[in-house]
């Protein structure tokens, strides 16, 4: 998959993100990095795993690894409710399950409403995991860089802990 960023300057163009919460923050992810939303599941806690992964599920015969991105943002971790939803994405040809608190909305954002990630960040979340920040009409919506969420070393912790096939 290749690294895609939002471009700030083009005119007319859109993005279309996948808006979630995580505690009482708002993210958005580039739809085009987005495979699938699925509902809450039952999660195999997988041992040796790093802190934020909460295991696999079975999605259509794959096993994915399911990470909870309140933990990998250093955020704390909400209950679990019927609104939790499970972002399938690929990053760095690896399928991942991220638990997020809500997916209220897909929308259309101008690209020029989308500033670069600025170098004093009022959101709790690390600067290197964020591409921009939208701008709505009442409120900001943090853009995630989805490949940047894991490193290398990252999913190759993952890999160990996955089961061998």
């Amino acid at each position: 998959m290749t690294e895609h960023k939002p471009q700030c300057n083009a005119a007319g163009k859109e993005v279309q993100l996948v808006v979630f919460r995580l505690s009482s923050e708002e993210f958005g992810l580039d739809i085009s990095q987005v495979r699938e939303i699925i509902r809450m599941q039952n999660i195999t806690s997988m041992p040796k795993a790093p802190d934020f992964i909460e295991g696999v599920i079975n999605l259509r015969g794959q096993i994915v690894g399911v990470m909870d991105l309140a933990k990998r943002f250093g955020l704390r971790p909400q209950a679990r409710t019927e609104k939790s939803r499970v972002i399938i994405v690929e990053i760095k040809e690896n399928t991942v399950g991220l638990i997020v608190d809500e997916v209220p909305e897909v929308l259309r954002i101008p690209e020029d409403q989308i500033d670069p990630t600025p170098a004093v960040i009022e959101s709790q979340v690390h600067s290197e995991f964020i591409t921009g920040v939208g701008k709505l009409e009442d409120r900001l919506l943090i853009i995630l860089a989805v490949e940047n969420i894991l490193s290398r070393e990252d999913l190759k912790k993952v890999g160990e802990a996955l089961p061998k096939e």
